[in-house]
């Protein structure tokens, strides 16, 4: 006799395996609703949430060598800006909800009070000319991992201004299929074939480098 139980059991496992087997671009990051896009001037308030497809990049969350590559940090402003970044970390992970729970409205402006101490207090340690540049820089990274790219990935892949305007045309094809609902396990599929396209073999090793160090490769070996 059919045991139906076992062959709709085996079927449903099948079918979550299928879900996780996905690009790494596919998993964009995480909207951090306490984030700006850049210093000073990006320290406006934020009444929504951000774009779907990725929150937007800010100094308070993005990685020091990915900082350090942008402006050439001296030994001091690492130190400092680590315990900054660390502090930030550890205080919004408290207000944030846990696995499955629903948020709490009154903590999405603690997040964002916090975000905008924390990015505050790295522009205080930083000169007018690295602020400068890193406002033009976190602008671009923000539409970047809107692609689906994390934001200290991009920085390591050294991406050409070519290949900069051809994602950020990718990030607003994600964008557009996102809206009111779309697809999105599909736009960041399609998005993650878009770059693969444009990315070079050496580009595509750093980042599947990238992403095994940090225990995210879930990627098969490219052909």
């Amino acid at each position: 006799m059919v045991n139906f139980t076992s062959i709709r059991t085996f079927s449903t496992t099948l079918a979550l395996c299928a879900l996780a087997a996905g690009s790494v671009f596919a998993q964009a990051p995480k909207e951090d609703p306490g984030q700006n896009a850049a210093p000073a001037a990006g320290r406006r308030a934020q009444g929504g949430q951000g774009q779907r497809g990725g929150g937007r990049v800010s100094l308070a969350t993005l990685p020091i060598k990915a900082l350090d590559a942008t402006v050439k940090l001296t030994d001091d402003e690492k130190t400092k800006i680590t315990a900054i970044q660390e502090k930030y970390k550890t205080d919004a992970a408290a207000l944030r909800p846990a696995q499955g729970a629903q948020p709490d409205p009154a903590n999405r402006q603690k997040l964002r009070d916090l975000s905008t101490k924390a990015n505050s207090d790295i522009e205080a340690l930083l000169t007018k000319e690295q602020n400068e540049k890193l406002k033009a820089t976190l602008k671009e990274l923000t539409e970047i991992t809107r692609a689906g790219i994390p934001a200290g990935l991009a920085i390591e892949l050294n991406l050409t201004a070519d290949q900069k305007t051809k994602i950020a045309a990718i990030a607003a094809d994600v964008q557009k299929a996102t809206q009111g609902g779309g697809d999105r396990r599909a736009a960041m599929e399609d998005a993650r074939t878009k770059v693969d396209a444009i990315l070079t073999a050496e580009q595509k090793a750093t980042r599947d480098k990238f992403m095994a160090e940090r225990g995210r490769n879930r990627r098969r070996p490219d052909a």
